[in-house]
């Protein structure tokens, strides 16, 4: 083609200088002479919509267009070939268009789609979407990339170091956030760690983690030194995260946990002298304080000082702030009991995170009592303080294997208006030589929450099987009571049988609240129900392959679930009973709307799903009877008034003609006929002329 353009270029510019040289043509109609070079040229454009995530998922459809433009002066013919590259560069899709005709200047949009399968290939390259256009000898190609990803994507975590120093007794907290990258579907991570120490002293809130694509999620690891560890040095262990993904099993990342156990920072010791340890009720005890600091500089320590009985209960107390260089010496003097008996004079010391204390026992015995002093006029008694506390715990259910260990997290809140002191824990259902409470006490100021970080210790030889705990905080009052669901087994297989028992109840229980569907809307509560469905077949999966673990933390998401879902049914029945209630007045005075509010109640106490609906409905029916009966009372009452006016004015028109009729008579009267003779007669006369003119005005 390029060798025939030059010919005939080589032959024009021949013949123009022939014409020149001869005057054949001359050189102003030369330059109107105008050569057009035909060329076909055809631009193709290949695009790929991003979805807003940034990559596809699985069942997800990719709309590759190829967009060609007639750029030249000539029209083109050509064949369209449309193909999709995997991350791999094997072909996965590809389309033909043949016999394209595209005149100068036009454009066309060929689409074609490709719908990404179950399990597509995912790599470090993203896929591509090419395309060719051949035409008259020559092609236009263009390409477009895009990502493609399945599962959960990758699973990022907060992999940095933990590097704590405790002494033993004191705890610390962690954040650790994971979250997903380029996930299709949502994933629970699960966290463990090594066995031992430091692994032992790590727990976590909460220990597991629903995470969906584009989330991100956090957990807080407490970290404490039991109190009895007082072999110092430095402890190595891991932290685990598991995030299941359908495609690989799971994803795995590990944290390094590095636990320096030092020694006390303080060491306290508290002595009554020989003098002291028998007082009489009310008198002062003296008990002799020595303390000793481990570590250089000058601190500030916060001192608390208490007279306890054997059962803990506080009968005189005094706090205070100390400064201690190296060594401190001191004497405090509280007030004895009026009871007799023995007591303990307990010293507790704190700085930052280290909690030191220690005690000694006295005697109150009875003295003869001196002569009272005259009385004293006494002030005006403060108000009266008022205590309240409640109960949250971290978690509902808890699983261990006999011989092993486990803890959770008890927050207790003062809500009352004085500081409640000494408050300590009660636990219901396992024996008390299970239990490690840390603190075993604490005082609690208005308004704030304290911890309580709960081991429980299970024996080799304890019984298997599924215990209520009852917890509550007390003191001089008390919390509301929390229940907690403790699992024992000897091994993962018989926990995840009896977490199947506990779940399998309280999903009938779910399916028998989901009843009220059909008189309430519970459209957003289902979704609960949907979450904990998947949780409990995943849970059987990992059962059914033998992941008896994984299917134990499966089981102890779900349960909760299925709990929460029983409440809010029970809470939106409440609440629309008692709005039904609140319109009785619209009801019809034929209606006891009463006796069916006390039956919806008494079927929500009994939980009796498939009978309350039929009181809702009654109410509810009852209700719009009464949106329709009182206006159409009303409007019956009017159109009866208006009816009766109008038969009143009817009645009295007939009575008015009546009258008018007989003054006619009277008037026409042969009396009447005779003025002259009878003057007295024109008066009747001018009545008649009256009435006449009042009867054509009225008609």
């Amino acid at each position: 083609m390029n060798y025939k353009l030059l010919v005939l270029l080589i032959l024009l510019l021949s013949i123009s200088f022939y014409s020149l040289k001869t005057g054949w043509i001359s050189s102003e109609s030369l330059e109107q002479i105008q050569v057009t070079v035909i060329t076909t040229e055809v631009d193709l454009t290949v695009d790929v919509p991003i979805p807003s995530k940034g990559y596809y998922c699985p069942g997800e459809s990719v709309n590759v267009n190829n967009n060609l433009t007639n750029v030249g002066n000539s029209n083109a013919t050509g064949n369209l070939l449309s193909w999709i590259l995997d991350s791999n560069d094997n072909q996965v899709h590809s389309d033909t268009w043949s016999d394209i005709k595209i005149s100068v200047g036009e454009t066309k949009n060929y689409t074609t789609s490709y719908e990404i399968p179950d399990d597509p290939v995912v790599g470090p390259n993203p896929y591509s979407a090419e395309g060719n256009f051949s035409y008259d000898g020559k092609f236009a190609y263009d390409f477009k990339t895009f990502e493609v990803s399945k599962g959960i994507g990758t699973f990022i975590a907060d992999t940095n170091p933990i590097y704590v120093t405790l002494s033993p007794g004191n705890s610390t907290y962690r954040d650790k956030q994971f979250s997903l990258q380029k996930a299709c579907e949502d994933t629970i991570v699960f966290l463990n760690t090594t066995p031992g120490s430091p692994g032992d002293w790590v727990t976590f809130i909460p220990n597991n983690l629903l995470i969906g694509p584009g989330q991100s999620n956090t957990t807080t690891l407490n970290i404490t030194v039991p109190k009895s560890f007082t072999i110092t040095g430095t402890y190595n262990g891991t932290i685990f995260a598991y995030a299941d993904d359908p495609y690989v099993g799971h994803q795995l990342r590990t944290i390094d946990l590095t636990v320096t156990v030092s020694g006390l920072a303080f060491e306290l010791n508290v002595t009554i002298p020989p003098e002291k340890k028998q007082v009489c009720q009310g008198e002062g005890v003296s008990a002799v304080i020595d303390i000793a600091k481990n570590q250089p500089g000058l601190l500030y320590i916060n001192m608390s000082y208490q007279i306890r009985n054997l059962t803990g209960y506080v009968f005189d107390e005094d706090n205070e702030t100390l400064q201690i260089n190296e060594t401190l010496h001191l004497i405090k003097t509280l007030t004895a009991p009026s009871i007799l008996g023995y007591y303990t004079f307990f010293v507790t010391l704190q700085h930052n995170q280290s909690l030191v204390d220690n005690s000694d026992t006295f005697q109150v015995v009875e003295c003869i009592p001196p002569p009272p002093p005259p009385p004293s006029p006494t002030p005006p008694s403060p108000p009266p303080a008022i205590y309240g506390l409640t109960l949250r715990l971290s978690t509902d259910i808890l699983t261990v294997i006999r011989g092993n260990r486990t803890s959770f997290i008890a927050f207790v809140n003062n809500t009352g208006t004085a500081t409640a002191n000494e408050i300590g824990l009660s636990i219901d259902g396992i024996p008390l030589n299970w239990i490690e409470i840390i603190p075993s006490q604490t005082s609690i100021p208005v308004g704030e929450t304290k911890e309580f970080l709960v081991f429980i210790n299970v024996p080799e030889d304890a019984d298997v099987g599924i215990r209520r705990l009852k917890i509550k905080a007390k003191n001089k009052v008390e919390s509301n009571v929390e229940v907690l669901t403790l699992v024992i087994g000897r091994d993962p297989k018989e926990i995840a049988d009896l977490l199947l028992l506990e779940l399998e109840r309280f999903r009938a229980l779910a399916n028998e609240s989901l009843l009220v569907e059909e008189c309430i809307d519970i459209s957003m509560i289902k979704s609960y129900y949907e979450d904990a469905e998947l949780a409990r077949e995943n849970g059987l999966k990992e059962y059914d392959l033998g992941n008896f673990v994984q299917a134990s933390n499966w089981f102890e998401y779900a349960i909760p679930v299925y709990i929460k879902v029983q409440r809010l049914v029970d809470i939106t029945l409440e609440v629309e009973i008692e709005r039904l209630r609140a319109t009785k007045f619209i009801a019809p005075p034929t209606f006891d709307q009463e006796q069916e509010y006390r039956k919806a109640k008494s079927y929500l106490e009994e939980k009796n799903y498939r009978k309350i609906c039929e009181p809702i409905g009654k109410m509810r029916m009852v209700t719009m009877s009464g949106l329709i009966f009182w206006p159409v009372l009303v409007i019956l009452v009017i159109v009866l008034t208006i009816i009766a006016i109008i038969l009143y004015r009817k009645k009295r028109r007939i009575e008015r003609d009546v009258i008018l009729e007989r003054v006619k008579k009277r008037l026409e009267s042969p009396e009447t006929r005779h003025e002259h003779l009878y003057p007295r007669f024109s008066t009747f006369r001018k009545i008649k002329n009256l009435l006449k003119l009042k009867k054509e005005k009225s008609e």
